[in-house]
């Protein structure tokens, strides 16, 4: 760094969970690359005492952290310097924040068990959360506005909220898809299931919000679950700190990032089908979108001859096993186009195509559009819808 350039110190204030601040964290060290000025200095929320005491002795010139509330940030020492916030516990109006768009991830919650082929629908989210409220707000727009209707739990004197989950989910109405507002609920849920115990995903097809490799360990299950934006938050926080400490304005604004993405896992791979056969392997699809398929392993899977599955296929669904996943691939394309900002090149990826060539050539094919076409109509509409 060049003698004459001054060092500012910058704090992060790590929030819970753990996963989700660490991609806050990798994204800010990403951006903060750009500012050699810069000297970061990481503190986990439990150090909130610390963050006071390098605060009231004017040790930071910026700070990027999960703010609880306004009141919490009114409160903390020294004189005032540059914040952002990137939590969502609480709606944060003295600070710009930078956050998940919560809506949406309700929104892509629905999409994906509206897919599976669930007629009854169950949220269950945190309501102490402004995120937790959000993102029912978007799972229950999503399901209503197909004709469908929500379920969630009573409410409950005790101060274990938990303890009215048996008998709420002993009465769901079967197959049921069931969001939870984070991989920490749904793990909670797996817990406390009615005895007898209902079956997972058949019965109670669930999804969760975080991609928390713990909670899916804890559960004792890989957990479907909603990617949260933590990287991009982290970037896009940095650069908005950058632009407050060069004097830029300060405007207590609230940016919300789009999902990355749904990770579909065994807890809600649900494949509605009375011919068990066809049934199995939809489910190996719907968990494998990413990877190549071969037809003859998974005939082998599901004890049948490659012919027998190839027969079933088309007297079941009217068409190939191979053509059943070319167009669930394209349509999971279309959902990650609509409804999160994910690369083109990711999106060809996480569909499994070959090269975002290929996947451009197959989704014009099917649309009439390429990708990047597709989606600036999409949003187009949407924005439109919204006016």
């Amino acid at each position: 760094m060049p003698a004459d350039v001054t060092v500012r110190m910058i704090g992060v204030l790590l929030d819970t969970p753990a996963e989700n601040g660490l991609q806050i964290l990798h994204g800010v060290q990403a951006q903060s690359r750009q500012q050699p000025s810069w000297r970061l200095l990481v503190l986990p929320s439990t150090q909130e005492a610390l963050l006071a005491e390098l605060l009231r002795h004017g040790k930071l010139d910026g700070l990027i952290g999960a703010f609880v509330s306004d009141r919490w940030a009114s409160g903390l020492p020294g004189r005032r310097i540059p914040m952002v916030n990137v939590a969502d516990v609480s709606q944060i109006g003295s600070v710009p924040s930078v956050i998940a768009d919560n809506v949406a991830v309700g929104r892509l919650a629905a999409l994906h068990l509206l897919e599976t082929g669930c007629k009854h629908f169950a949220c269950l989210c945190e309501h102490a959360s402004a995120a937790g409220r959000q993102r029912r707000e978007g799972f229950a727009a999503a399901i209503e506005g197909v004709g469908g209707s929500v379920t969630t739990p009573p409410p409950s004197d005790s101060y274990a909220p938990d303890a009215v989950w048996p008998e709420w989910i002993a009465g769901l109405p079967r197959p049921c898809g069931v969001f939870c507002g984070s991989d920490y609920v749904a793990r909670r849920l797996l817990a406390r299931l009615p005895v007898p115990r209902p079956r997972i995903p058949e019965d109670l097809a669930l999804v969760g919000v975080g991609d928390s490799t713990l909670d899916s360990l804890l559960a004792g299950m890989a957990l479907s679950s909603v990617q949260l934006p933590g990287r991009r938050i982290g970037e896009r926080a940095a650069a908005r700190l950058a632009s407050l400490l060069a004097g830029e304005d300060g405007a207590p604004v609230v940016e919300r990032l789009a999902p990355e993405g749904l990770v579909v896992r065994a807890s809600s791979a649900l494949v509605l089908h009375q011919d068990a056969i066809v049934a199995k392997v939809l489910g190996y699809m719907r968990q494998s979108l990413a990877q190549p398929l071969d037809m003859a392993t998974l005939a082998r899977r599901c004890g049948a001859s490659r012919r027998t599955l190839e027969l079933r296929f088309r007297r079941v669904l009217g068409r190939s096993p191979a053509a059943e996943q070319r167009q669930r691939r394209l349509a999971h394309a279309r959902l990650l186009l609509g409804e999160t900002e994910v690369s083109l090149a990711d999106v060809a990826e996480a569909c499994g195509f070959g090269s975002a060539a290929h996947f451009s050539m197959a989704f014009r094919a099917a649309t009439g559009k390429p990708p990047g076409a597709w989606r600036a109509a999409h949003e187009r509409s949407t924005l439109n819808a919204q006016r």
